[in-house]
């Protein structure tokens, strides 16, 4: 049976920039968004390169079209993609900027998500990945 190709995958987006009216418990409106973020960065490592060579790619201009280009190319080639809040995030995002941009989707692919699944199985103060990292470091150092 041949190994799958996973994918370990983080992205990075810009805020979006609105006008609000508070601070605080603020629905904002379409016509409120000044700038609608963008994917900045992202990094990712194939389970198959022995060097764990780290792929990274940066955009710092609101024109992501080159790195959601790549990060199609990416998924698409991917069997299974595994991080921390890939599912409601990281692919959702890549996916809808794609879309906007009239680029083809990728193939089919599964998704481990490590928050969900930190969620799911375990109880911790919070599931978020610098939370998570800490509580592994200190139970890996005893």
């Amino acid at each position: 049976m041949p190994i799958p190709n996973i994918l370990y995958l983080d992205i990075e987006t810009a805020p979006k920039l609105a006008y609000v009216w508070r601070f605080f418990k603020e629905n904002i409106g379409a016509k409120q968004v000044k700038e609608h973020g963008h994917i900045m960065s992202f990094s990712a490592i194939w389970n198959d390169d022995a060097d764990f060579l780290c792929h990274y790619h940066e955009n710092r201009t609101d024109d992501d079209s080159y790195i959601t280009q790549r990060l199609i190319d990416y998924l698409d080639k991917a069997d299974i993609v595994i991080g921390h809040n890939v599912d409601k995030f990281d692919c959702n995002t890549i996916n809808g900027r794609a879309l906007v941009m009239g680029i083809r989707p990728p193939s089919p692919y599964k998704i481990v998500d490590t928050w969900q699944s930190a969620k799911k199985h375990f109880k911790f103060e919070s599931n978020s990945l610098e939370y998570l990292s800490k509580v592994w470091t200190a139970t890996t150092r005893s």
